[in-house]
């Protein structure tokens, strides 16, 4: 590519990984949640065990917790609470284009670097996990810079690099638990394998050796000092659930309360690898058809990167195929694999599908930049028909749509361009995707916000419950996202009572430290409460969404309890 190109790339990465960040509120169901931890280890300063609304969470380890925290106290001023955790994500996506490049560079020589990561930052699974408050995010940054290590060490004979990969698996585990450490381990064994089949040296000597268990020591060093501070600081319920309920149980399907239980569903990833990898999914699928048929035999294997990049993912992909916890999310770490298959299938001279593929998208992403430059003098039309609070920001022309409109127009130059034959058929998919993206954050995702902002809710429900009340208030069936909202947007931790007999003493007006409580998410309120009581505030978050109705009551005091 030329330099001109290089600057147009890296300029549009820039754009999408950037646009859509700062200007939205949080989103349900994980950015509350994961924004109100990382508050409350921000002011709390407890690095070990994180908290929400005071109770401790321990779904995942605090390494993104803490580095959200660090963002919010040094830019929580400039850009918001939510603007500020989700600056901690793109930051975290940054660093796994560069070490995709990085890689791709080291398997596949220097012009492969910057297809990569274009590629990369142009899939549909990159840019939605790197434009929302996920853990994964630092999961997959961590998992992709120890990759990155691992191929430098065996492709260099160089021994500190393997050093270096135990450093980066340390973030990993800390970052998302065990799962972390077994993402890296399945790259490292496919390398080790896809080496042996091509009879190619492992190891240089023992200097090599010693560096892989000084780097081994060190991920085990790091993990046993933070589960040893972990252990003798939580209580033996958290101990339990941190263990055995989010490592045990949702391999074994045993808590199945935590949701995303998908047992025996072994082709469950093969819609999220051809969602994931849109608009790329074509080239990462002829990238495996060519691949299978160069190894249908092992006699005529050839390619150590290539069989290594099969490995990685199929390895993966098999890996997360076990556990009965499925999430699409899942797949994040293994993406930049994705990429640089597509970026190999496009180094060469492209068959005339693939043209036709791309003058296709190109063309289909135009047609949506200019449907979401007009959008508002479409939805004119349909204006009766529209909720209320959707109808003004639908209807109004603003700059938004202006940035859109010359978005479309230089797609358009695009397509001319790859008509004339001016530019390749990869750039021009690549720079109308990335304008999409761009286009889709300006327009359609400002609706979106609208639409899911639950923060003017949540200020207008706690405007009726008085502050000096609030301590003797409880909450029943909240669910992470209620406790996020209610922390981040209320600044109050709701403390929460599980317990029925308690619920029936705060209504009959016994209970030493309550005597009303909000109850959330419940269908009917006379089944949950038998005792008299007195509504004191309903309300909604969220008007079109009745599952988080809000109601706030108390014991009759006409007829108290005994």
């Amino acid at each position: 590519m030329s330099f001109q190109n290089c600057k147009l790339i890296i300029l549009l990465c820039l754009m999408v990984c950037f646009t859509g960040i700062i200007d939205r509120e949080l989103w349900t169901p994980d950015e509350p949640r994961v924004a109100a931890i990382s508050l409350e280890m921000s002011r709390t300063g407890d690095l070990i065990i994180p908290r929400l609304a005071g109770a401790p969470f321990v779904e995942k380890p605090p390494l993104y917790f803490a580095g959200a925290g660090l963002a919010i106290r040094v830019l929580g001023d400039s850009f918001g609470i939510a603007g500020a955790t989700r600056l901690t994500t793109v930051f975290w996506g940054l660093g796994v284009l560069l070490f995709t490049g990085l890689i791709a560079r080291r398997l596949f020589g220097l012009r492969s670097t910057l297809p990569a990561m274009a590629i990369l930052a142009t899939m549909a699974g990159f840019v939605e996990n790197f434009h929302w408050i996920r853990v994964d995010a630092a999961l997959a940054f961590f998992v992709t810079a120890a990759v990155w290590a691992i191929v430098e060490g065996f492709e260099t004979q160089c021994s500190r690099w393997f050093v270096l990969s135990g450093v980066f698996s340390i973030g990993a585990f800390l970052s998302k638990g065990f799962i972390g450490a077994l993402l890296i381990f399945v790259p490292f064994a496919g390398m080790i394998i896809a080496r042996k089949l091509n009879r190619e040296n492992l190891l240089r000597n023992r200097r090599d050796t010693w560096a892989i268990m000084i780097g081994a020591i060190l991920f085990f060093s790091g993990v046993l000092t933070w589960l040893m501070m972990f252990k003798i600081t939580a209580d033996a319920a958290t101990w339990h659930e941190f263990f055995h309920v989010n490592h045990i149980g949702r391999f074994n399907g045993e808590s199945t309360h935590k949701g995303h239980m998908h047992p025996h569903d072994p082709v469950y990833y093969v819609k999220t690898v051809l969602l994931y990898t849109m608009p790329w999914m074509p080239f990462v699928i002829a990238w495996f058809v060519k691949t299978i048929r160069n190894y249908r035999s092992l006699p005529k294997l050839h390619g150590t990167s290539t069989l290594f990049l099969f490995l990685w993912t199929v390895g993966t992909y098999l890996l997360l195929s076990l556990p009965s916890t499925k999430r699409d999310v899942y797949l994040l770490p293994v993406l930049p694999a994705f990429a640089i298959m597509a970026s190999q299938c496009i180094s060469g001279t492209m068959p005339k599908w693939c043209q036709r593929y791309c003058w296709f998208i190109t063309v289909l992403c135009l047609v949506l930049l200019i449907v979401f430059t007009v959008s508002p003098w479409i939805t004119v039309l349909f204006v009766k028909a529209i909720p209320a609070q959707l109808q003004v920001p639908l209807s109004q022309w603003s700059i938004r749509h202006a940035i859109c409109a010359l978005s479309a127009i230089f797609c358009g130059y695009i397509a001319l361009s790859m008509m004339k034959k001016h530019t390749s058929h990869a750039m021009c998919l690549f720079t109308s995707s990335a304008l999409l993206f761009f286009g889709f954050f300006l327009v359609p995702m400002h609706i979106i916000d609208v639409e899911k902002n639950l923060e003017p809710g949540i200020h207008n429900y706690l405007a009726g419950i008085p502050e000096p009340l609030r301590d003797r208030v409880a909450g029943w069936n909240f669910s992470g996202t209620m406790l996020g909202l209610f922390y981040v947007y209320g600044d109050w931790a709701v403390p929460q009572i599980t317990s029925r007999e308690r619920l029936d003493r705060i209504i009959a007006g016994c209970d030493e430290e309550y005597d009303s409580i909000i109850i959330n998410q419940e269908e009917s309120i006379p089944d949950l409460i038998s005792r008299p009581y007195t509504l004191l505030r309903k309300g909604h978050p969220h008007g079109t969404k009745k599952k988080r109705i809000l109601y706030w009551i108390r014991g009759n005091a006409e007829n108290p309890g005994i």
